[in-house]
């Protein structure tokens, strides 16, 4: 493992099933980047960390759509609400 950040550390995929254990500590406290012949291929997080992500992302999603339906109140806009349902 390889601290590259004050809150993300490297870990090899090889090395990932060796340290199982240590990895999910680390996970407490950093972001977990694993990667494959050097080369990043994911990221692992808290879930209590995910879940703030994934309720940041839906909010801006929300503020995304309403404003684009304030935008777009005309008749293409409101047909093609129709189509979807």
């Amino acid at each position: 493992m390889l601290t590259v950040k004050e809150n993300a550390i490297l870990v090899g995929a090889a090395e990932l099933r060796k340290l199982m254990k240590v990895v999910l500590e680390e996970m407490k406290t950093h972001r977990v980047i694993l990667t494959r012949r050097n080369k990043p291929v994911g990221m692992l997080v808290d879930y209590r960390e995910f879940e703030k992500m994934e309720e940041l992302i839906n909010a801006q999603v929300t503020v995304y759509v309403i404003k684009v339906g304030f935008r777009r109140n005309d008749e293409v806009y409101r047909s093609a609400l129709k189509r979807l349902g």
